[in-house]
């Protein structure tokens, strides 16, 4: 029985051998189709991935830099006192306190403290309680799952017109065309309205 399936998968190799050569023109396509759809695939998903896990990169970037900021006016004692890792509502909390003593710029949005993009001025919809930001400039994606601050407001933002990537390697920045953005709730302190 064995002899018998090995026979006739040599016989359909041998038939689909001739098909080839009457035709080559015809499996190099297909090898090519065959090959290539999977790899444009595979490529743009990882493109994908790549432009995600870059994003993450430079907000890492960005607080290892403030953390360095932080330990240069440190006193030994202290930087050597292992961090803590802050509660959200204490987080919150000294975020405000340090806010009350500075003004935001209005022409930047902000993520944790931090000036994340740079931002055109937005038309705001008193009724839905909704802005939207005719054009942005980030330095890394922007998430819809992270709260962000502009001016005296704090936002969750979501709907994006269009986005592309500008520049390569580094520098790498992210356009943005009319995001929009609910406003859920006010900064305290002397921001700017």
């Amino acid at each position: 029985m064995l002899g018998g399936f090995f026979e006739r998968m040599v016989e359909r190799a041998r038939a689909n051998a001739d098909g080839v050569s009457a035709a080559p023109e015809a499996f190099v396509v297909l090898a090519i189709v065959a090959v290539g759809i999977p790899c444009l695939v595979l490529r743009q998903s990882y493109g994908e991935r790549l432009t995600v896990l870059q994003g993450k990169l430079a907000t890492q970037q960005a607080l290892l830099a403030e953390y360095r900021t932080r330990l240069r006016g440190a006193s030994t004692g202290e930087a050597a006192a292992p961090a803590e890792k802050p509660s959200a509502s204490a987080g919150i909390k000294t975020r405000g306190e340090d806010r009350d003593h500075r003004t935001l710029d209005p022409q930047q949005l902000y993520a944790d403290d931090l000036p994340v993009a740079l931002v055109a001025a937005p038309p705001v919809n008193s009724d839905k309680k909704t802005l939207t930001f005719p054009q942005i400039t980030a330095r890394g994606l922007l998430a819809t799952d992270r709260p962000y601050e502009y001016k005296n407001w704090k936002l969750s933002c979501g709907g994006v017109q269009s986005y592309s990537v500008l520049g390569a390697g580094a520098a790498r920045e992210f356009s943005y065309s009319h995001l929009i953005c609910k406003i859920v709730g006010e900064q305290r302190g002397p921001h700017l309205q």
